[in-house]
Formats: structure tokens, C-alpha cells, sequence
């Protein structure tokens, strides 16, 4: 599902493409194709992000599970200065006192984002093939997170026994004098 995702995300800079190319020939492109292309990239960030969220949660030890989700936000904050960077392929040199050069500015935009099409299909594609060796690897995690939430429970349960003194181990309390038979 993470790949298709990463697929999708990649495939969502088609009707990007395609704006800049209609815009390449004086024609004003309309607002559709960049509410289109969040559409597609909205409906790849449906995949991505819970099941990320779920896999840290779920290959994560119990003690640090919330410095792997800070961790996984990190990243995500990191793609931003990614994004920064492909940014920056497609800035236009503009003179002092002069204007866009609005022939050349779809051409280096159409460019910028063919390049993120194929950097979003290609990562897929790389993730498509190692899923096997990644379930391969993962293949115990699973087991021992819900190993890890049973011992929990029964823990939480045993703790709750001891506090109402229900607890199979536990003294009962003796009322009366001590010295008085039970």
C-alpha cells in the first residue's frame, strides 16, 4: 500500500504537466489541474501516512514509541527542506528591472515536475520490490507486539486484583483481636 502510494504521489504531478505545457502556448491554464493534482496527491498522502504511523507504532519498543513517532514527524519536516531544494531547480533568474520571461517559465516548471514523477513512480517501484525483504524482516514484530500487549494486560489486570484484594497471593484481612481464632 506505501508503494502504490508513493506511485500515486508521483503520478500526481501529471495534470502539473500538463499546465505547463498548455500555458507554454500564451494560453492561461486553468485552477482545475492544480485542484486535480492535490486531489491525486491527497488521496497517495491516504496511503502513506497511517500505515508509516501504524509501523512505527507497531515495530517500536513500548518505552520509546513516542520518540519514534517525534522521529517520524522529523522526517516529514525534513521533506520540507527537500521540497526547498527542488524548488530552488526551478527558479527563474529575473534582471534587475525586468520581468518573467513567461516562455521560459513553463518550460522549467514542466521540467521540475517530470522529474517528480519520475522520482515519486521510481521510489515506488523501489519500495514495490524490497516489500518481500521487508516483511521478511519484520516477520517476529508482529508477534512480539502482541506478546508484549498480553503480558501488559495481564500485569495491568494482576495490579488491579492486588489493589481491591482480590489477588489470588494476597492476605486477607483478619477481623477481629489478633489473638481471636479466624
Amino acid at each position: 500500500k506505501m508503494a502504490f502510494g508513493l506511485m500515486v504521489a508521483g503520478l500526481s504531478f501529471i495534470p502539473l504537466m500538463l499546465a505547463a505545457d498548455i500555458s507554454a502556448t500564451g494560453v492561461m491554464a486553468s485552477v482545475w489541474w492544480l485542484v486535480l493534482a492535490y486531489f491525486i496527491l491527497e488521496v497517495a498522502e491516504m496511503c502513506l501516512s497511517p500505515i508509516g504511523l501504524a509501523a512505527v507504532s507497531e515495530l517500536s519498543v513500548a518505552r520509546v514509541v513516542g520518540l519514534m513517532m517525534g522521529a517520524f514527524w522529523l522526517a516529514t519536516a525534513y521533506s520540507e527542506v527537500l521540497a526547498a531544494g527542488f524548488g530552488k531547480l526551478a527558479s527563474l533568474q529575473i534582471p534587475e528591472g525586468g520581468a518573467i520571461d513567461m516562455a521560459a517559465a513553463p518550460g522549467k516548471y514542466s521540467s521540475l515536475f517530470e522529474l517528480m514523477l519520475w522520482i515519486g513512480v521510481g521510489s515506488g517501484l523501489v519500495y514495490f520490490i524490497l516489500t518481500p525483504l521487508m516483511r521478511k524482516m519484520m516477520r517476529g514484530a508482529q508477534w512480539k507486539t502482541a506478546l508484549a500487549g498480553r503480558f501488559r494486560e495481564r500485569s495491568i489486570r494482576a495490579a488491579r486484583r492486588r489493589r481491591t484484594g482480590r489477588c489470588r497471593r494476597s492476605f486477607q484481612p483478619v477481623s477481629g483481636p489478633p489473638d481471636a481464632p479466624p
